[in-house]
């Protein structure tokens, strides 16, 4: 299996896209570097930091921007069923 994430970066930015569960623990850390506005495409196959295949449930995405206008951040919400 595998969820595919779609985001824009309107400016260029050093960015983290993180995954986390319901309780805010961090299960996998997809993307963190420098990457130039455009459009992105992720895939990403359901498996947190150690290889392991997630559960079913309710999951946070959260993409973080640094650039010189300061920090930005913006959360997602998905719910994964096996």
């Amino acid at each position: 299996d595998f969820l595919n994430i779609n985001f824009e970066i309107y400016k260029d930015a050093n960015i983290s896209l993180t995954v986390y569960d319901i309780f805010g623990t961090e299960i996998k850390s997809l993307i963190n570097g420098f990457k130039i506005k455009g459009g992105y495409s992720y895939s990403w196959d359901l498996k947190d930091c150690n290889d392991k295949s997630i559960s079913s449930g309710i999951y946070y995405f959260r993409i973080e921007m640094v650039t010189n206008f300061g920090l930005f951040k913006e959360n997602e919400k998905f719910i994964y069923i096996k």
